[in-house]
């Protein structure tokens, strides 16, 4: 595929391998596996990102697995447990050796009641281990987790509307990612309309 996070030109002349396999346990588990890896380049999306000793930013190597539990024990309750890890490398312009070495992983779960064929709740909870610098959040190695809580509202045949309520927070780290660098902690909510076919 044409790297991570690209639409339909690959303005950067990225690469990656995109691919996975699922694996049906029994009639109400299945197992899933998906993994990505590849390169980003440096060209027009990083500018000249310097590190502290002078050399320039050429290319970001990334890997990301995802292994997921699905379970439908009913046909009203659906328990999903899922496990995700990311590798990032950053690679120097001047000698394109590798110079850092950033990773990140966590388990999120998540808790989907059926109440009608209209409506249906959700609860997630999630861990993540940053081990510093992923997604260049912060520099600060921390814990983060979350919990959501969230409505979906098929709303005709082919569209539904997904209110939720957030909260954020990080521990056992110095970050303080939230309110401009300001808190640990946070609420937010939000709102998504889905179209599919």
């Amino acid at each position: 595929v044409a790297g991570n996070d690209n639409g339909f030109k690959n303005h950067y002349d990225d690469r990656a391998f995109l691919g996975g396999f699922t694996f049906q346990l029994t009639d109400q588990a299945t197992f899933y596996y998906w993994l990505s890896s590849g390169k980003t380049n440096n060209k027009f999306r990083f500018g000249d990102w310097r590190f502290e000793d002078g050399g320039f930013l050429a290319r970001q190597e990334y890997f990301i697995q995802s292994l997921c539990f699905e379970w439908k024990p009913s046909d009203r309750f659906t328990y999903v447990l899922q496990y995700n890890l990311r590798n990032d490398t950053d690679v120097r312009r001047s000698d394109f050796r590798s110079v850092d070495h950033y990773s990140s992983y966590g388990i999120n779960q998540h808790f989907l009641y059926k109440w009608s064929d209209k409506w249906s709740t959700g609860l997630r909870v999630e861990w993540l281990r940053d081990n510093g610098r992923f997604g260049y959040i912060t520099d600060e190695a921390a814990n983060y987790f979350q919990l959501t809580l969230g409505l979906n509202w098929l709303w005709g045949e082919h569209c539904s509307l997904r209110p939720e309520v957030r909260y954020d927070a990080v521990c056992n780290g110095a970050a303080r990612p939230f309110g401009n660098g300001r808190k640990q902690e946070q609420v937010s909510g939000g709102i998504g309309f889905l179209v599919g076919y």
